[in-house]
Protein backbone atom coordinates (compact mmCIF):
# COMPACT_ATOMS: atom_id res chain seq x y z
CA UNK A 1 0.00 0.00 0.00
CA UNK A 2 1.04 3.64 -1.13
CA UNK A 3 -0.12 6.45 0.41
CA UNK A 4 0.66 10.13 1.83
CA UNK A 5 -1.44 11.80 4.95
CA UNK A 6 -0.38 15.45 6.75
CA UNK A 7 -1.33 14.60 10.45
CA UNK A 8 -4.50 16.33 11.86
CA UNK A 9 -3.37 19.52 13.88
CA UNK A 10 -4.30 22.51 15.27
CA UNK A 11 -1.47 23.95 13.38
CA UNK A 12 -2.53 27.73 13.53
CA UNK A 13 -3.09 27.79 16.80
CA UNK A 14 -0.25 26.25 18.43
CA UNK A 15 1.97 28.17 16.25
CA UNK A 16 0.15 31.38 17.34
CA UNK A 17 0.90 30.26 20.99
CA UNK A 18 4.65 29.68 19.85
CA UNK A 19 5.08 32.91 18.48
CA UNK A 20 2.92 34.44 21.69
CA UNK A 21 5.39 32.74 24.10
CA UNK A 22 8.62 34.08 22.17
CA UNK A 23 7.51 37.87 21.85
CA UNK A 24 9.18 38.89 24.93
CA UNK A 25 12.43 37.50 22.88
CA UNK A 26 11.64 41.11 20.29
CA UNK A 27 12.10 43.17 23.20
CA UNK A 28 15.63 42.03 24.45
CA UNK A 29 16.96 42.77 20.47
CA UNK A 30 19.60 44.81 20.22
CA UNK A 31 17.96 48.88 19.25
CA UNK A 32 20.91 49.35 17.11
CA UNK A 33 20.10 46.15 14.67
CA UNK A 34 18.13 47.17 11.95
CA UNK A 35 15.37 45.00 12.79
CA UNK A 36 12.75 45.35 10.02
CA UNK A 37 15.16 43.77 7.29
CA UNK A 38 15.59 39.91 6.83
CA UNK A 39 18.74 39.21 7.82
CA UNK A 40 18.97 35.63 6.13
CA UNK A 41 16.69 33.32 4.76
CA UNK A 42 17.76 29.75 4.11
CA UNK A 43 15.85 26.78 1.97
CA UNK A 44 17.60 22.92 2.70
CA UNK A 45 16.64 19.18 2.76
CA UNK A 46 17.74 15.85 3.63
CA UNK A 47 16.86 12.34 2.54
CA UNK A 48 17.67 8.91 3.99
CA UNK A 49 16.82 6.16 1.08
CA UNK A 50 17.20 2.15 1.78
CA UNK A 51 17.79 -0.30 -0.42
CA UNK A 52 17.56 -3.66 2.21
CA UNK A 53 17.54 -7.24 2.36
CA UNK A 54 16.33 -8.85 5.33
CA UNK A 55 18.82 -11.96 5.36
CA UNK A 56 17.23 -13.25 9.26
CA UNK A 57 14.28 -11.98 11.37
CA UNK A 58 12.97 -12.84 14.40
CA UNK A 59 9.71 -12.59 12.45
CA UNK A 60 9.45 -15.20 10.08
CA UNK A 61 7.10 -13.32 7.92
CA UNK A 62 9.91 -10.75 7.67
CA UNK A 63 13.01 -12.95 6.43
CA UNK A 64 14.21 -12.91 2.99
CA UNK A 65 11.88 -9.56 2.23
CA UNK A 66 14.14 -7.38 -0.44
CA UNK A 67 12.74 -3.89 -0.85
CA UNK A 68 13.24 0.11 -0.66
CA UNK A 69 11.67 2.73 1.71
CA UNK A 70 12.49 6.28 1.96
CA UNK A 71 13.53 6.25 5.79
CA UNK A 72 13.44 10.45 6.35
CA UNK A 73 13.07 13.15 4.13
CA UNK A 74 13.31 16.89 5.34
CA UNK A 75 12.21 20.21 3.85
CA UNK A 76 13.61 22.92 6.85
CA UNK A 77 13.32 27.09 6.41
CA UNK A 78 15.76 29.01 8.36
CA UNK A 79 15.32 32.85 9.16
CA UNK A 80 17.43 35.14 10.89
CA UNK A 81 15.04 38.47 11.45
CA UNK A 82 17.77 40.48 13.67
CA UNK A 83 21.39 39.92 15.11
CA UNK A 84 19.52 37.96 18.12
CA UNK A 85 15.97 36.36 16.62
CA UNK A 86 16.19 33.50 13.99
CA UNK A 87 13.55 30.92 13.66
CA UNK A 88 13.42 27.57 12.37
CA UNK A 89 10.33 25.22 10.66
CA UNK A 90 10.89 21.76 9.47
CA UNK A 91 9.02 19.54 7.78
CA UNK A 92 9.54 15.71 8.25
CA UNK A 93 8.54 13.00 5.58
CA UNK A 94 8.18 9.10 7.63
CA UNK A 95 6.35 5.71 7.77
CA UNK A 96 6.02 3.53 10.13
CA UNK A 97 8.73 1.45 8.57
CA UNK A 98 6.90 -1.56 7.85
CA UNK A 99 8.95 -3.94 5.36
CA UNK A 100 5.58 -4.21 3.33
CA UNK A 101 3.38 -1.04 3.79
CA UNK A 102 4.58 2.33 2.17
CA UNK A 103 2.23 4.89 3.84
CA UNK A 104 3.74 8.06 4.57
CA UNK A 105 3.36 10.67 7.02
CA UNK A 106 4.10 14.85 6.98
CA UNK A 107 4.54 16.52 9.91
CA UNK A 108 6.44 19.27 11.41
CA UNK A 109 9.48 18.54 13.36
CA UNK A 110 10.83 21.68 14.26
CA UNK A 111 8.91 24.93 14.73
CA UNK A 112 10.85 27.13 16.95
CA UNK A 113 11.97 30.67 17.56
CA UNK A 114 15.40 30.99 19.12
CA UNK A 115 16.53 34.20 21.13
CA UNK A 116 20.40 35.11 21.76
CA UNK A 117 21.24 36.63 24.96
CA UNK A 118 24.56 37.34 25.32
CA UNK A 119 26.23 34.13 24.77
CA UNK A 120 22.71 32.09 26.18
CA UNK A 121 20.32 30.83 23.48
CA UNK A 122 16.27 30.76 24.71
CA UNK A 123 14.31 28.57 22.52
CA UNK A 124 11.15 28.74 22.54
CA UNK A 125 8.38 26.02 20.78
CA UNK A 126 8.68 22.73 19.19
CA UNK A 127 12.68 21.94 19.29
CA UNK A 128 15.08 18.96 20.02
CA UNK A 129 15.39 18.01 23.48
CA UNK A 130 18.65 17.62 25.39
CA UNK A 131 18.49 14.07 25.70
CA UNK A 132 21.29 12.80 23.24
CA UNK A 133 21.28 16.23 21.01
CA UNK A 134 24.90 16.33 21.51
CA UNK A 135 25.73 12.19 21.00
CA UNK A 136 23.75 12.62 17.35
CA UNK A 137 26.12 15.22 16.50
CA UNK A 138 28.91 13.29 17.51
CA UNK A 139 28.01 10.29 16.45
CA UNK A 140 26.90 11.72 13.30
CA UNK A 141 25.23 9.19 11.32
CA UNK A 142 21.42 9.45 12.14
CA UNK A 143 21.02 8.97 8.07
CA UNK A 144 22.19 5.56 9.19
CA UNK A 145 20.64 4.94 12.64
CA UNK A 146 19.57 6.67 15.26
CA UNK A 147 21.14 6.82 18.36
CA UNK A 148 20.28 4.40 21.17
CA UNK A 149 17.52 5.92 23.41
CA UNK A 150 15.90 7.45 20.27
CA UNK A 151 15.78 4.04 18.09
CA UNK A 152 14.28 3.06 21.70
CA UNK A 153 11.28 5.38 21.96
CA UNK A 154 12.58 7.98 23.80
CA UNK A 155 11.22 11.62 21.59
CA UNK A 156 14.22 13.75 19.76
CA UNK A 157 11.91 17.00 20.04
CA UNK A 158 9.33 18.43 22.75
CA UNK A 159 7.24 21.59 22.62
CA UNK A 160 8.40 24.03 25.52
CA UNK A 161 10.55 26.31 26.47
CA UNK A 162 14.76 25.61 26.16
CA UNK A 163 18.02 27.48 27.03
CA UNK A 164 21.42 27.00 26.51
CA UNK A 165 25.00 28.37 26.85
CA UNK A 166 28.47 28.56 28.64
CA UNK A 167 28.84 27.83 32.79
CA UNK A 168 32.57 28.66 32.44
CA UNK A 169 33.88 31.81 30.91
CA UNK A 170 36.64 30.03 28.90
CA UNK A 171 33.23 28.14 27.21
CA UNK A 172 34.83 24.81 28.48
CA UNK A 173 31.72 23.96 30.68
CA UNK A 174 28.50 24.61 29.31
CA UNK A 175 24.64 23.25 29.99
CA UNK A 176 21.49 22.99 28.24
CA UNK A 177 18.32 22.66 30.11
CA UNK A 178 14.19 22.29 28.63
CA UNK A 179 11.05 22.10 29.84
CA UNK A 180 8.93 19.86 27.82
CA UNK A 181 5.13 20.58 28.34
CA UNK A 182 1.77 18.38 27.55
CA UNK A 183 1.28 19.57 23.96
CA UNK A 184 1.43 17.42 21.55
CA UNK A 185 2.25 18.44 18.27
CA UNK A 186 4.41 17.38 15.70
CA UNK A 187 7.07 15.53 15.99
CA UNK A 188 6.46 15.85 19.92
CA UNK A 189 4.09 12.58 20.99
CA UNK A 190 4.98 13.29 24.57
CA UNK A 191 1.58 14.16 26.47
CA UNK A 192 3.55 14.68 30.17
CA UNK A 193 5.26 18.09 31.76
CA UNK A 194 9.09 16.59 31.49
CA UNK A 195 11.83 18.61 32.76
CA UNK A 196 15.77 17.65 31.00
CA UNK A 197 19.19 19.26 31.72
CA UNK A 198 22.68 18.33 30.86
CA UNK A 199 25.94 19.80 31.96
CA UNK A 200 28.56 19.17 29.49
CA UNK A 201 32.85 19.65 29.75
CA UNK A 202 35.34 19.80 27.03
CA UNK A 203 38.42 20.12 28.61
CA UNK A 204 40.53 20.35 25.41
CA UNK A 205 39.31 20.13 21.88
CA UNK A 206 39.94 16.45 21.48
CA UNK A 207 37.62 15.67 24.74
CA UNK A 208 33.86 15.95 25.89
CA UNK A 209 31.82 14.75 28.45
CA UNK A 210 28.23 14.65 29.50
CA UNK A 211 25.92 14.57 32.76
CA UNK A 212 22.04 14.21 31.67
CA UNK A 213 19.28 13.89 33.51
CA UNK A 214 15.16 13.87 33.30
CA UNK A 215 12.21 13.35 35.23
CA UNK A 216 8.43 13.30 34.29
CA UNK A 217 5.37 13.60 36.35
CA UNK A 218 7.06 13.39 39.65
CA UNK A 219 3.69 13.53 41.58
CA UNK A 220 1.65 12.00 39.73
CA UNK A 221 0.37 8.58 39.60
CA UNK A 222 0.90 8.19 36.22
CA UNK A 223 3.98 6.20 34.20
CA UNK A 224 6.86 8.75 36.57
CA UNK A 225 10.01 8.48 34.49
CA UNK A 226 13.26 9.27 35.81
CA UNK A 227 16.85 9.49 33.41
CA UNK A 228 20.49 9.62 34.43
CA UNK A 229 22.54 9.30 31.10
CA UNK A 230 26.13 9.61 30.68
CA UNK A 231 28.76 10.05 27.99
CA UNK A 232 32.34 10.78 26.74
CA UNK A 233 33.59 11.02 23.25
CA UNK A 234 37.02 11.78 21.70
CA UNK A 235 38.19 13.01 18.52
CA UNK A 236 40.74 13.99 16.72
CA UNK A 237 40.94 14.97 12.77
CA UNK A 238 40.22 11.93 11.40
CA UNK A 239 38.48 9.39 13.50
CA UNK A 240 36.21 9.71 16.65
CA UNK A 241 34.94 7.08 19.72
CA UNK A 242 31.94 7.66 21.59
CA UNK A 243 30.73 5.60 24.72
CA UNK A 244 27.14 6.48 26.58
CA UNK A 245 25.09 4.68 29.36
CA UNK A 246 21.74 5.34 29.95
CA UNK A 247 19.14 4.13 32.28
CA UNK A 248 15.76 5.17 32.89
CA UNK A 249 13.10 3.89 35.71
CA UNK A 250 9.52 4.10 35.46
CA UNK A 251 7.02 4.02 38.01
CA UNK A 252 4.57 1.45 35.83
CA UNK A 253 6.25 -0.36 33.33
CA UNK A 254 9.79 -1.74 32.52
CA UNK A 255 12.41 0.96 32.40
CA UNK A 256 15.20 1.07 29.91
CA UNK A 257 19.05 -0.02 30.24
CA UNK A 258 21.90 0.46 27.62
CA UNK A 259 25.37 1.04 26.82
CA UNK A 260 26.82 1.96 23.29
CA UNK A 261 29.91 2.14 22.02
CA UNK A 262 30.64 3.68 18.74
CA UNK A 263 33.68 4.80 16.64
CA UNK A 264 33.97 6.95 13.47
CA UNK A 265 37.60 7.25 11.06
CA UNK A 266 37.81 8.90 8.28
CA UNK A 267 40.09 7.11 5.45
CA UNK A 268 40.15 10.04 3.31
CA UNK A 269 38.23 12.62 2.05
CA UNK A 270 35.68 10.74 0.47
CA UNK A 271 35.83 7.49 2.33
CA UNK A 272 34.63 6.68 5.87
CA UNK A 273 34.23 3.47 8.31
CA UNK A 274 32.01 3.38 11.24
CA UNK A 275 31.21 0.63 13.69
CA UNK A 276 28.89 0.65 16.25
CA UNK A 277 27.45 -1.85 18.89
CA UNK A 278 24.51 -1.19 21.52
CA UNK A 279 23.81 -3.61 24.62
CA UNK A 280 20.21 -3.56 26.23
CA UNK A 281 20.49 -4.88 29.17
CA UNK A 282 16.49 -5.15 29.56
CA UNK A 283 14.63 -6.59 26.57
CA UNK A 284 13.25 -3.46 23.98
CA UNK A 285 10.26 -1.88 25.63
CA UNK A 286 9.37 -0.74 22.01
CA UNK A 287 10.44 -3.63 20.92
CA UNK A 288 8.29 -4.25 17.28
CA UNK A 289 6.63 -1.21 17.05
CA UNK A 290 10.78 0.37 16.25
CA UNK A 291 10.26 1.72 12.79
CA UNK A 292 12.74 0.12 10.68
CA UNK A 293 14.60 -1.88 12.89
CA UNK A 294 12.18 -3.47 15.26
CA UNK A 295 13.33 -5.90 18.53
CA UNK A 296 12.33 -8.97 20.29
CA UNK A 297 10.60 -7.87 23.07
CA UNK A 298 11.09 -10.91 25.55
CA UNK A 299 14.38 -11.40 24.77
CA UNK A 300 17.72 -9.20 25.82
CA UNK A 301 20.04 -8.02 22.72
CA UNK A 302 23.18 -6.73 21.25
CA UNK A 303 22.97 -4.42 18.17
CA UNK A 304 26.00 -4.21 15.84
CA UNK A 305 25.73 -1.67 13.04
CA UNK A 306 28.88 -1.45 10.56
CA UNK A 307 29.29 0.37 7.49
CA UNK A 308 31.28 2.47 5.04
CA UNK A 309 30.69 5.73 3.60
CA UNK A 310 31.74 7.13 0.14
CA UNK A 311 31.14 10.75 -0.57
CA UNK A 312 31.50 10.79 -4.61
CA UNK A 313 29.63 14.22 -4.06
CA UNK A 314 29.41 16.59 -1.18
CA UNK A 315 25.36 16.19 -1.68
CA UNK A 316 25.57 12.51 -1.62
CA UNK A 317 27.09 9.71 0.62
CA UNK A 318 26.67 6.30 -0.59
CA UNK A 319 26.69 3.57 2.59
CA UNK A 320 26.96 0.07 2.29
CA UNK A 321 26.39 -1.09 5.84
CA UNK A 322 24.26 -3.83 7.66
CA UNK A 323 22.63 -4.34 11.28
CA UNK A 324 22.98 -7.22 13.17
CA UNK A 325 21.02 -8.12 16.17
CA UNK A 326 21.90 -10.99 18.49
CA UNK A 327 19.19 -11.73 21.03
CA UNK A 328 20.20 -14.17 24.39
CA UNK A 329 18.04 -16.94 25.93
CA UNK A 330 14.52 -14.88 27.35
CA UNK A 331 13.71 -15.71 30.76
CA UNK A 332 11.08 -18.51 30.57
CA UNK A 333 10.93 -21.23 28.78
CA UNK A 334 10.45 -19.42 25.52
CA UNK A 335 13.28 -20.23 22.85
CA UNK A 336 15.91 -17.74 22.05
CA UNK A 337 14.71 -15.87 19.18
CA UNK A 338 16.47 -16.12 15.87
CA UNK A 339 18.78 -13.28 15.17
CA UNK A 340 18.27 -10.01 13.08
CA UNK A 341 20.56 -9.46 9.88
CA UNK A 342 19.29 -6.25 7.52
CA UNK A 343 21.79 -5.70 4.43
CA UNK A 344 21.34 -2.20 3.49
CA UNK A 345 22.61 0.59 0.89
CA UNK A 346 21.31 4.10 2.46
CA UNK A 347 21.40 7.05 0.27
CA UNK A 348 21.70 10.38 2.10
CA UNK A 349 21.00 13.38 -0.35
CA UNK A 350 21.70 16.58 1.16
CA UNK A 351 19.84 19.91 -0.71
Amino acid sequence: MIGVRVKPHLGIVVTVLILAAGWPALLIADPTDPPRDLKRFEVGGLLFIDGYWVASHHDPAAEGIVSAWIRRGYLTFDSEFTQRLSGRMRFELNQDGDFDVFEFEVDFKDLYLQAAIGEHKVLFGLSPTPTYNLIEKFWGYRHVERTPMDLQGIASRDTGIAASGPIARNGTISYRVMYGTQIEFGSDSNDAGEWMGAVSWEPNPKWVFELYGDFENPLSSGDGRRTLQGFMGYRTDSARLGLQYSHQDRDDSQGIELASLFGVADVSEAWSLLGRIDRLFEPSIRGDDIAYLPFDPDARATLLILGVEARPHEFLSLIPNIEYIRYDDPDGPAPRPEDDLLVRLTFYLKF
